[in-house]
């Protein structure tokens, strides 16, 4: 069972940034940047390598990472296609939440580059992803 202390204020004091929310358009989901920072946003959205989550109520529900830009991810998860099992999975699951009226922040987090050991990069967001995932243990 996941630590209740492990919560989305975590992720925040990790570096992971609260960009926006997901909302509905039609039969779709779409993801609206908002706040003071979202012109800001845009940039982080453009990061390769990085990672995400999605907050209900400042629980994590999901921890994902990716190795094209946020914003490409995303395409995925608005319209999945029919052999795209994940995407399919948040995206149902996503709508259901929003359609009764809950909000799913997501938030962002673009690591730091050039981390090197060695000759070899380091790929901060994949070691970070699983030690994240083991321990919030997402739904």
């Amino acid at each position: 069972m996941a630590n209740p202390e492990l919560n989305a204020e975590v992720l925040l004091n990790l570096g992971f940034v609260d960009v926006g929310q997901w909302r509905t358009s039609g039969d779709y989901i779409v993801y609206q940047l908002d706040g003071e920072d979202a012109a800001a946003n845009e940039v982080l959205l453009e990061a390769r390598n990085a990672l995400y989550a999605f907050v209900k109520d400042n629980q994590v529900l999901y921890i994902g990472k990716t190795a094209r830009s946020i914003r490409r991810r995303y395409v995925g998860y608005c319209r999945p296609g029919k052999r795209q099992a994940t995407n399919k999975r948040c995206h149902g699951n996503i709508k259901a939440a929003i359609t009764a009226g809950e909000e799913i922040r997501i938030f962002a987090f673009a690591p730091i580059t050039h981390l090197r050991y060695a000759d070899f990069e380091i790929n901060l967001a994949a070691g970070l992803e699983d030690s994240l995932i083991r321990e919030f243990e997402p739904p």
